[in-house]
This record gives structure tokens, sequence and C-alpha cells, in this order.
């Protein structure tokens, strides 16, 4: 099954990339799955459990060392976008509760 990155403005999907992780969203933790829809940006989106998001978006401290494929931290934030100028300029802000 090939995955596809959810963040906004993201095209990796694990069929064309390399070197490249995809990451589910931490539904066991309702605290730290808020966090990330918040920084995911996206007004109308609810992940399933076959959203992902890509390595891409995660600062090199969040993984774990030592494992053969990229393994997240427990608290990890993904915090490396690529947001459009329109979204930026607005300033928009979503909140979830």
């Amino acid at each position: 099954m090939t995955k596809f990155c959810s963040a906004v403005n993201c095209s990796n999907r694990s069929n064309r990339t390399v070197n490249i992780s995809y990451h589910r969203f931490p539904f066991r933790n309702k605290e730290l799955l808020k966090k990330w829809l918040v920084k995911l940006w996206r007004k109308s989106f609810t992940p399933t459990v076959n959203s992902y998001v890509c390595s891409v978006h995660f600062e090199a401290d969040s993984f774990l060392q030592g494992y053969q494929c990229k393994k997240l931290k427990e608290d990890a934030l993904p915090t490396i976008f690529n947001f459009p100028d329109h979204l930026i300029k607005v300033g928009i802000v979503f909140q979830y509760s």
C-alpha cells in the first residue's frame, strides 16, 4: 500500500521516495494528537489509521538513534512545513478541541 504524506503542500509518497519514512498519527495520545493537528494547519482534516506524516517534517532530534528505519520519539512533533504564501499572509490559525 502506498503511503501519502498528509502535510500541506507535500507530495511525498512511499512509492516515489527513498530514505523517507512515514509515521502514523499518535491516536493513543490524545494531547499529542491535538498538537500534531495544530502543527499541520489543516482546517477540515481528520486523520485515519491510514494517514501519515513523512520524516521530512520532523527535526533530526525527533528520531530515536540506533534503529535501522527511522523511529520517532514518543513526544515528537512535526515542525518543518512549506506552507503556501496565501496561508501565511492571512495568518490563519486553526483551533482543535
